[in-house]
């Protein structure tokens, strides 16, 4: 779109030629009151299909680019959460971590001018051996979106 701004639009991959069909079938359907434009698009010259498996590691996220993670800082008790689904909240972190130890802080990221969820937070465990057992989810699954965990910077803000 000549102004910049995004207006919806995105590939997706299906598993095989069944799923493809079904999706085009919702072609014009509505979603959130905005209309469906649905149609195939072949394949770029190169590319092999089926996709070879990854192996190893965590689950691949259709999110950005994975990178290194962050050194945990002295005292790190933060993680950033990203690649999260528009349908999070509270109670599903909570749950989602129970078994790495108590969230005592959640602060949903929001877009400045819209005030809109942008899809990724910080949480607060109580203390860093928490923290560290919560960054081994990174990649699992949640609410169909492969998580992506990393320490929180450390703000020097005061």
């Amino acid at each position: 779109k000549e102004s910049g701004e995004f207006y919806g639009s995105s590939f997706i991959e299906m598993k095989d030629a069944e799923s493809a069909a079904a999706a085009i079938a919702q072609d014009k359907s509505k979603f959130m009151g905005r209309p469906l434009k649905i149609f195939y698009c072949p394949p770029r010259p190169g590319d092999v299909w089926p996709p070879k498996p990854v192996t190893g590691g965590p689950a691949v996220s259709s999110g950005p680019p994975r990178r290194e993670k962050q050194a945990q800082p002295p005292g790190g008790k933060t993680l950033f959460a990203g690649n999260l689904s528009y349908n999070i909240d509270d109670d599903t972190m909570v749950d989602f971590f129970k078994s790495c130890g108590t969230l005592v802080g959640l602060r949903w990221l929001t877009h400045q001018d819209s005030g809109e969820f942008k899809g990724c937070g910080y949480m607060e465990f109580s203390n860093p051996n928490e923290a560290a057992a919560a960054l081994k989810l990174d990649g699992k699954e949640l609410l169909g979106r492969n998580i992506r965990l990393d320490w929180a910077e450390v703000s020097n803000r005061k």
